[in-house]
């Protein structure tokens, strides 16, 4: 999938194809909405013909999806690393060709140019790099207007052009301006995670002084590799994980203009932040999905993020589209949805690559056409123009043509302490009312900081197959409870399954209900002790109390049949798990789970990660709807999906 980049003072051309619409910026009155949806490069009249009106190759040639697009220095030119000619959306496990698009059947690299550069009027000024990729994925233009890319092919893709002689893949190029190759990090034809070798990298991006930071993160490497400006291995930091610093589809990479490094840690569902030692910074989480994110340099100081793959399965409570937010904070300001997305299902068509430039206006640049997008691959490339005087473009990857969506976007804070990245101060409220039904996002696994087992706990972790996560197998070799239907118990139902979650407060106790599969809880706020000797159950028993601000809650009493989260975590019966809601203001609820089980670990795990809930107000998106988990639905889905996917027939 593809990626972002950074911008720079240069000129990107305006063009208006809808008017624009009215966003409610958060703490703001409502103001003209500068941001607006155009055709050109991805579109060509439907959602599933790139290339179109503006952006046409030589010859009528039939144009592969756009991978990434990037301003040229001259503040004019547009760049796109376009995947040859292969337009199916299909992914080559299922019978088609997306991920192989410049590789024929036979692991021939087709004869097509892969980089081309387009005035502003749509024209190919210049072209190459034909049979040097199989996937094309990122892009960066640098100070010097030398152009950067990565070949992200799998392994399997490899594979398959070595067996007709060809070596491509796992490797960064850098182009001249004229075509001509400069430097290649990475050995093509041949993965690996030493110092001079990646495994499908993402994306890349210079600094200052020539320093090249490499994402080699769309494989299973999951790091950073830090390079001089002569190509001399620096330093590399990051694996596969959840901790700070650990990374799950380290998907894209981009610098702003303080110098830091900013990586899309897609799966993660959160963005890193680090110095360029590999120092972590922070993290945010309130971006969505992250596939690729761009900085404005100007007094606004911007971020821009494009999110192509949130939903309700792989991250329920955020839409796929670009939020666009503060770039210091990371406090989200506007949000332009994907229209094609659909929360039910995983789409994957929303933004990946942008590029932000500031822009000139004159009537000349209103007259051009410019970029626009298509659901071609589920990797498609466009821009989002904003109207003069407002001083920027926006150059991206998204599905569709956009719309504008009135939205006061909600942001979560970091995994760790608040402060950067933390909600400002809302309205008035009362702290120890939890009244309402909150929206959230599934977390998937209680990991951060990796757990510390005994040895007891690593042989249950060890025996336990999920469905989800990097240790996922297909149902039919798995044993995850859940996979049978069974109740996710707690502390699994609040961390990867409570998106929205109410709660009702009597004088004796607290309800808690969790939408999906319709689980409630009771939590006895009247003084009652932990029993001594509770009878097991999936929800166990539950006590509640107020320490200060935090409302606190203890259970025991677990059956430990249920495990701790979607990553097969295990638990025993002597397992205590901690919850600490705390209501940072009115309309933002934040949550600790600590889970003590001195036979399954040697200290208490989650200590490291928040949760985050927003109020939702008595509207359509804030009432519950029936999301039962019934077992012969699932059995089908099973059948059906998961199994087939798995290879299991």
């Amino acid at each position: 999938m593809s990626k972002a980049y950074q911008l720079g003072w240069m000129a990107l051309w305006g063009i208006v194809v809808f008017l624009a619409a009215v966003v409610v910026p958060f703490a703001q009155g409502p103001a003209d909405n500068p941001y607006r949806p155009v055709k050109g490069l991805a579109d060509g009249g439907g959602p599933s013909v790139p290339g179109g009106e503006w952006a046409k190759l030589p010859g009528g040639r039939e144009m592969g999806p756009p991978a990434s697009v990037h301003v040229d220095v001259d503040g004019e030119s547009i760049w796109a690393f376009i995947r040859c000619d292969e337009t199916s959306p299909v992914p080559a496990a299922r019978g088609g060709r997306f991920g192989l698009d410049c590789m024929y059947p036979d692991g021939r690299l087709k004869p097509h140019d892969t980089i081309y550069k387009f005035d502003p009027k749509g024209s190919v000024v210049k072209s190459f790099g034909a049979q040097m990729f199989i996937w094309p994925h990122g892009m960066y233009v640098d100070r010097e207007g030398n152009v950067w890319v990565t070949d992200a092919a799998a392994e399997d893709a490899v594979a398959t052009a070595a067996k007709a002689g060809v070596k491509a893949g796992h490797i960064v190029r850098k182009f001249s301006p004229d075509g001509k190759v400069l430097m290649t990090l990475g050995e093509p034809g041949v993965a690996g995670n030493d110092e001079y070798h990646f495994r499908s990298p993402a994306g890349v991006v210079t600094a200052p002084n020539g320093d090249i930071f490499v994402a080699d993160g769309h494989g299973s490497n999951n790091r950073i590799v830090k390079y001089s400006k002569d190509g001399k291995f620096i330093k590399a930091w990051g694996k596969t994980g959840y901790a700070p610093g650990e990374f799950r589809t380290a998907h894209c990479i981009g610098m702003d203009k303080r110098g830091r490094l900013f990586v899309c840690d897609r799966s993660n569902t959160r963005i890193q932040i680090f110095d360029q030692e590999g120092k972590h910074l922070a993290t945010w989480h309130q971006f969505g999905m992250p596939s690729g994110l761009a900085f404005s340099v100007n007094d606004e100081d911007l971020i821009y993020v494009f999110d192509s793959e949130s939903d309700n399965v792989d991250n329920p409570g955020f839409d796929q589209g670009i939020r666009i937010g503060d770039a210091l904070n990371g406090w989200v300001k506007y949000f332009i949805l994907d229209q094609g997305g659909n929360p039910r299902t995983q789409t994957g068509s929303g933004a990946e690559l942008p590029w932000i430039n500031t822009a000139m206006c004159s009537e000349e640049s209103l007259a051009h056409g410019s970029f626009g997008s298509t659901l071609k691959s589920g990797e498609p490339t466009g821009v989002v123009g904003r109207n003069c005087p407002m001083p920027h473009r926006i150059a991206k990857s998204i599905g569709i043509v956009l719309m504008i969506l009135l939205l006061s976007a909600a942001a979560f804070t970091q995994q760790g302490a608040r402060g950067r990245g933390a909600p400002p101060p809302g309205p008035p409220h009362d702290p120890h009312d939890l009244s309402g039904i909150w929206l959230g996002r599934a977390a998937g696994a209680l990991n951060n900081p990796p757990p510390s087992f005994t040895p007891a706990g690593k042989a249950a972790f060890d025996a336990n197959k999920p469905s989800f996560g990097p240790r996922a197998v297909a149902p039919a070799f798995g044993n995850d409870p859940l996979g049978g239907a069974n109740p996710p118990g707690i502390p699994r139902a609040l961390i990867s399954h409570a998106t929205k979650l109410q709660f009702i407060q009597l004088p004796d106790k607290m309800v808690q209900l969790v939408e999906w599969n319709r689980v409630w809880r009771e939590i006895w706020t009247n003084g009652r002790r932990l029993p001594a000797d509770p009878d097991l159950a999936w929800y166990g028993y539950s006590t509640g109390r107020w320490e200060g601000n935090e409302f606190v809650v203890d259970t025991i009493g677990l059956d430990p049949r249920a495990w701790v989260d979607e990553e097969g975590t295990p638990k025993t019966d002597a397992a205590r798990v901690q919850e600490r809601y705390h209501r940072i203001d009115r309309d933002n609820l934040e949550l600790t789970i600590i889970v003590t089980d001195p036979k399954m670990y040697t200290k208490p795990i989650g200590t490291g990660v928040k949760f985050m809930w927003r109020l939702q107000p008595d509207t359509p998106t804030g009432n519950f709807i029936e999301d039962i988990f019934a077992p012969m639905d699932e059995e089908s889905f099973n059948k059906r999906v998961r199994n087939p996917a798995g290879g299991v027939r």
